[in-house]
């Protein structure tokens, strides 16, 4: 025989309620809104360096020719994209057949004046977050302004060009 309970009991379905999940949506919602931004700027961050290891790369191999030669390689004929003969050696991977990560292709100029630079050419018209990547490279290597110094954004040239000088002429 089975026992009946005398005492009335609430019968609870399982589950959550409808108050219960938009509470927890909402604690999601805003936990999403605080870690997004800063994962962006990370991104931005890492391709800020990759661009500094590159230029770095580019002119360590560069400087070291120099030291060996005592002059620069000529000018690459102002070929994008195409690295230069001269100093092929001088580097463990082919970086003049990468992208940067700002977009554009690098280029090595020597026009015979003693203020060799690598550029990244064709970069097109930067928006706001790209801008703000270069005046990063710039901060990294030089003096955070892209109008001066040795790091600068030049408008216009092959769809936008962003110059580092390795040596500047005085």
């Amino acid at each position: 025989m089975i026992r009946q309970s005398t005492s009335p009991r609430k019968c609870r379905p399982f589950g959550f309620t409808l108050l219960e999940m938009t509470i927890v949506l909402a604690v999601i919602g805003v936990l999403a809104a605080i870690v997004v931004p800063k994962f962006a700027s990370a991104k931005d961050d890492a391709s800020a360096a990759g661009v500094v290891g590159q230029f770095r790369t580019l002119r360590d191999g560069y400087l070291q020719y120099y030291t060996n030669y005592k002059s620069w390689p000529p000018d690459n004929d102002g070929s994008p994209g195409i690295g230069h003969f001269y100093a092929r050696s001088y580097f463990k991977t082919n970086v003049w057949e990468q992208t940067s990560s700002i977009g554009g292709y690098l280029n090595w100029n020597n026009f015979g004046n003693n203020s060799p630079d690598i550029c990244i050419h064709s970069i097109g018209t930067p928006n706001d977050a790209k801008l703000e990547m270069m005046r990063e490279v710039d901060r990294i290597l030089d003096d955070g302004n892209l109008n001066t110094g040795g790091v600068r954004w030049e408008p216009g040239s092959w769809g936008g060009t962003l110059r580092y000088w390795i040596a500047r002429n005085p």
